[in-house]
């Protein structure tokens, strides 16, 4: 129950770097079943969710 108001509380960098993690998991997916041009596109947008992350809240 506390984890789920944790979540609600979570700072935008947080929520941006926890995305990051699970963008990782589905690139090394894509790569195991040879999805390269899909494996490509989501290493981009892990790099902007990594950027985001490690912003101090400045867009």
């Amino acid at each position: 129950m506390s984890e789920n108001k944790n979540n609600d509380e979570a700072s935008p960098e947080l929520v941006a770097e926890r995305m990051a993690d699970a963008v990782q998991y589905l690139i090394d997916v894509a790569r195991e079943a040879g999805l390269e041009s899909i494996s490509a596109d989501l290493l981009s947008i892990r790099g902007k969710l990594a950027e985001r992350a490690s912003s101090d809240g400045q867009d």
